[in-house]
């Protein structure tokens, strides 16, 4: 895969993760709360490979992917406590 690929398929990406925070906005009804933070997950994703695409630091891509794990982890919670009531 050359450069140029990588840099589309990131781009493509980037596209898919905003089109997916939109979605799970427009499904805050169904959802509640859970909705608002898998769509801030999914742009901190988006996020994450635009600092790849613009060849950040490694730790900034680090840092961001950790984020996107700990909304993942709040969402899971959210969830769980929200199906026991």
């Amino acid at each position: 895969m050359t450069q140029s690929e990588f840099r589309l398929f990131l781009d493509g990406a980037m596209a898919l993760c905003a089109v997916l925070a939109i979605i799970n906005v427009a499904r805050y009804r169904s959802r509640g709360a859970s909705a608002y933070i898998l769509a801030v997950a999914f742009l901190v994703a988006g996020g994450a490979l635009y600092l790849l695409h613009q060849d950040a630091p490694i730790n900034q891509v680090y840092a961001a992917g950790a984020f996107v794990l700990l909304l993942l982890f709040l969402d899971l919670a959210v969830r769980s406590r929200r199906h026991g009531q």
